[in-house]
């Protein structure tokens, strides 16, 4: 499934992937689709997500098509669900995708479908079962030989233990996904392994940080990664706030912000709202931009930017000593807070609450 070949070779290596034969039934339905395919991959590379979708649709509805056709079709919807966090799809395509790859015995397909899981519990913030699901594709990848899919995993694994609070194996992960991807030339994924690693070292080396931070911007200038540039801009505002530049800072966000808007990237522009409050000229406008990044991450259907973004509106209305404000958001979340962030987040919530003399009895929750 690696997007490395150019456009003949990756169609004949399709073919001798699943042991097809060309037939006179089957050859048309096989090229259109193909070529639809491949127009979506051009559309997602440019972070076009209507357009990428369209090609999709229009490739399943093509008639006698083989099933591996039908597998390709929800293996690209997975995927594109994955790059712009619409997990409505990626529910909608994750199980045929799992039932296909079993009934074709396609161990590559397999292993996707297991990175696809994991996805979706990141996106509930379920961390360990990530982890074991990624486990479970890395094992499979590796027997495969698919290394584009081993540096994947191995990214988003790093991810995990940045979540669980394991920041030695955070390190490790990314390090070794770079490794690979620089083994195979995949210029994205060096990009995206760069911009992690930049922003791990903020709170350890600036000058380090910075160095990997701008070789993810250049990486993503020159292939025209929209929303790689964008993640580097972010970090690189997020840079510039722990040099105490805060005009810098501003600028960088505005940048990644704008990006964020041209390509409809409602978890970045979650960030980027957030990251703008962090430098408001004022309280008000923080709580504002806080109110703005947690309607881009509903969207999103990311618990934890939600989350987050709750937090700092209680943290900003203890800070103007606006007590009724900061117990009315608090109280939104204690129902949930304790059953899904039993860790950091919730001792963060608990601190909160003794500021104000606050003693939950419920809320309403997260949406």
């Amino acid at each position: 499934m690696q997007d490395k070949y150019s456009l003949w070779p990756s169609f004949c290596d399709f073919i001798r992937e699943h042991s097809l034969r060309i037939e006179e039934d089957n050859v048309r339905p096989l090229c259109q689709g193909w070529l639809w395919h491949c127009k979506f991959l051009i559309f997602s590379a440019l972070s076009q997500k209507e357009e990428a979708l369209s090609a999709l649709e229009t490739l399943v509805a093509l008639e006698d098509k083989p099933r591996e056709l039908e597998f390709l079709y929800h293996f690209d919807r997975c995927r594109l669900a994955n790059q712009f966090n619409l997990w409505d799809i990626m529910e909608d395509s994750l199980g045929p995708l799992e039932r296909i790859s079993q009934a074709m015995d396609y161990a590559l397909g397999r292993s996707w479908s297991e990175y696809y899981r994991a996805s979706w519990e990141i996106s509930r913030a379920r961390y360990q079962q990530a982890l074991d699901h990624y486990q479970r594709a890395w094992d499979s990848a590796r027997e495969s030989g698919d290394g584009y899919l081993e540096a994947e995993i191995l990214n988003d694994m790093g991810f995990c233990y940045y979540r669980l609070g394991d920041q030695e194996r955070r390190e490790q992960y990314y390090l070794r996904s770079l490794k690979i991807r620089q083994e195979i030339g995949d210029m994205a994924g060096q990009a995206e392994s760069l911009n992690n690693l930049g922003l791990f070292y903020v709170k350890i080396d600036l000058t380090k940080a910075e160095e990997f931070l701008k070789r993810s911007l250049s990486l993503a200038a020159q292939i025209g990664d929209i929303m790689a540039a964008g993640y580097a801009l972010l970090n690189l505002g997020y840079l510039a706030y722990e040099k105490k530049e805060r005009d810098q800072a501003r600028n960088y966000y505005l940048k990644a912000l704008d990006l964020r808007k041209r390509i409809d990237d409602n978890l970045g522009l979650g960030y980027c709202y957030l990251q703008l409050a962090n430098i408001a000229d004022d309280l008000w406008e923080a709580e504002r931009l806080c109110q703005e990044a947690y309607f881009h991450f509903k969207i999103a259907e990311d618990s934890d930017g939600q989350m987050e973004s709750i937090m700092r509106q209680a943290e900003i209305a203890i800070n103007r000593d606006d007590t009724q404000r900061a117990v009315e958001i608090l109280s939104s979340i204690s129902d949930d807070i304790p059953k899904i962030y039993p860790g950091t987040a919730y001792r963060r919530y608990a601190d909160l609450c003794r500021r104000i003399g606050y003693h939950p009895v419920g809320g309403s929750g997260i949406v």
